[in-house]
């Protein structure tokens, strides 16, 4: 689809290439008319809520609002353009069009939790930094960067996997710092005795020892270990369209960590920039589909 930028002087679209033959005033006119036709600072519209604005549709910094422009004007003007906004603000809302329509949804619904927001944003950096990098480095440079990103992509998944389900168990924003979660977790993975009645309380040891089991175990491994305790201590099904995928993803993960980036028959993980971008879309496509579940959890009245 190609990117029109509509001039208010003489009611007409440009094109980008037709960027090239204006003078650099109007270059700058039309950019900006063109940015903040799509964007906003979020104080206009976004929620305020507990000290921070809740995006509703995206948040975006100025630099990335204006990288179509790239190839199209001078890097001194684009520089120009961008810090003459980031004087307005460093952080854009989207433009919605349907705004009565956001504005009655919840902002848990549009947004998830709170760790899917930062796992959100750690893959975004990292597809920023693989699109930097295209083009400008030798292939063995690129497969060093590729392997580092793949990696750091599935640490990011297990970061959530971890951080959110300790959250449903320990919520630090309930005046109860402990779950019932925490007693179905206890009764299906640490009671290996039976020593724990169905109706007892757990103690400040059990209570360290489930924290101490959930942080030292490996969340990367979603068949063995995550998908068991999701579904039975949160009644939450982590499988779906791209589960199986992530299954591969973590093997290749295996043998770039373990084996030198090397596969079990001795031929090598290449990697391009296509791969990590799937992989990030895949990990968000996953974690969406169970932050939905935890959101619909919290919100059913059978949580706080």
């Amino acid at each position: 689809m190609t990117t029109k930028i509509w001039d208010n002087k003489e009611s007409r679209y440009f094109d980008l290439e037709e960027l090239n033959s204006l003078e650099a005033a109007r270059q700058e006119i039309l950019i900006k008319q063109y940015f903040y036709s799509k964007y906003e600072p979020p104080e206009n519209w976004c929620p305020y809520i507990d000290g921070e604005y809740y995006f509703i549709g995206g948040s975006h910094d100025t630099e990335d609002g204006l990288s179509i422009f790239e190839d199209y004007i001078p890097d001194s003007l684009l520089q120009k353009i961008i810090n003459d906004l980031n004087e307005e603000c460093i952080e854009w809302s989207d433009i919605l069009v349907d705004r009565e329509f956001a504005d009655e949804q919840d902002i848990d619904e549009l947004h998830g939790t709170k760790e899917y927001e930062y796992l959100e944003n750690s893959l975004k950096g990292i597809k920023k930094i693989i699109k930097q990098q295209k083009g400008k480095l030798e292939e063995e440079a690129c497969q060093v960067i590729f392997s580092a990103f793949y990696i750091k992509s599935i640490s990011a998944l297990e970061g959530y996997l971890m951080d959110v389900f300790y959250e449903m168990l320990f919520p630090s924003s309930s005046d109860s710092p402990v779950h019932d979660f925490a007693k179905k977790y206890y009764d299906n993975f640490c009671d290996n005795k039976g020593l724990c009645s169905r109706d007892q309380e757990l103690n400040s040891e059990q209570i360290e020892e489930i924290k101490e089991e959930i942080k030292s175990k490996s969340w990367h491994n979603l068949k063995k270990f995550v998908k068991p305790r999701y579904k039975k201590v949160l009644d939450i099904n982590i499988v779906n369209s791209t589960y199986e995928d992530l299954l591969e993803n973590v093997k290749t993960r295996h043998d770039i960590t373990h084996r030198n980036s090397k596969k079990v028959d001795g031929s090598r993980v290449l990697l391009g920039s296509h791969q990590i971008e799937n992989l990030v879309a895949d990990i968000l496509d996953c974690a969406k589909k169970i932050d939905d579940q935890i959101v619909t959890l919290k919100k059913s009245g059978n949580y706080y």
